[in-house]
């Protein structure tokens, strides 16, 4: 059940290994209903659990036409570590703490 397409768009290499995304990445909103679409992703940052980037926001309707998602993408060996930050994420979402981002998603890099 793997919604990531193959035709891989952008590219970069990092001392931790390579990370390359489709023209547009797919994946369930929090409930689980719809489909996210993020597209042209571009390189903020990275450190010592994986990289970041930004992405446009597909299903973003005409008064939120600029809305940015981030992507996480782990090093190999940080996986555990990353999904771990994403569920403290929620679960401080739900308990309503503010200037906390949301983790809309986990998903497994398509080659892991």
């Amino acid at each position: 059940n793997n919604n990531i397409n193959i035709n891989i768009a952008s590219s970069w290499n990092f001392p931790n290994g390579p990370v390359t995304f489709p023209e547009q990445l797919s994946f369930p909103t929090k409930n689980g209903k719809f489909l996210r679409t993020v597209s042209k992703p571009r390189f903020l940052g990275s450190g010592s659990g994986g990289a970041v980037f930004a992405f446009s926001d597909v299903n973003a309707s005409s008064k939120t036409r600029n809305v940015d998602v981030a992507v996480k993408v782990s090093w190999l060996r940080s996986t555990s570590t990353v999904e771990n930050e994403c569920e403290v994420l929620q679960i401080l979402e739900k308990r309503k703490v503010s200037g906390v981002e949301t983790c809309l998603a986990k998903q497994r890099y398509p080659t892991d």
